[in-house]
């Protein structure tokens, strides 16, 4: 007597097409390893660009600044206003930032007018900077620096760095620093 839904075949001993679990686990390790490799590398690589960004967009607004100041560009403000001459544009630091101000002066009063503050991006911080009291000033009509000694900043992102060098008449430079 057979049972109901069992039939007897001749291809009962052939095996099904298939994958075993131990192939499985093999394809899923080795699909793990390979994935933490990717993902370990797309991380630093993002940490390297953020300190490189954040070192850039400050090379390029010290430049800008040293430009304007050069040109003899006064921001639209009444405290650079009237008889107010440009005296330059200066750059002050902190472990997140830094502010741009226009100097004006009319011999008897200096104004400072924030034109732009900057915050560096997120994981990257400030660890060597000018003191906030000595900020770096480009000099109106290309006169140079404020600076007696080349300052730098130097910007990390967790164990990637760049150095941003002032001179003391104006020349911005990059480059790489440890920040192990």
């Amino acid at each position: 007597m057979m049972k109901k839904g069992f039939t007897l075949s001749s291809k009962s001993y052939v095996r099904e097409r298939g994958f075993t679990l131990i192939e499985i686990l093999v394809v899923i390790g080795i699909s793990s390893l390979l994935l933490a490799i990717a993902v370990g590398g797309q991380r630093e690589f993002s940490r390297r660009k953020a300190s490189e960004n954040a070192a850039n967009l400050l090379s390029s607004n010290l430049r800008q600044m040293q430009t304007k100041s050069a040109a003899g560009v006064k921001p639209d403000d009444a405290g650079c206003g009237g008889s107010f001459r440009l005296e330059g544009y200066s750059a002050t630091f902190s472990g997140t930032g830094y502010t741009e101000k226009a100097v004006c002066s009319d011999g008897s009063t200096t104004n400072e007018v924030v034109t732009n503050t900057f915050t560096y991006p997120e994981g990257v911080v400030s660890i060597s900077h000018p003191p906030s009291s000595s900020p770096i000033l480009f000099k109106s009509v290309g006169r140079g620096t404020n600076l007696s000694f080349t300052q730098s900043v130097i910007l990390c992102a967790f164990d990637y760095g760049k150095e941003i060098t002032v001179s003391t008449q104006g020349e911005i430079s990059t480059s790489d620093h440890s920040c192990s």
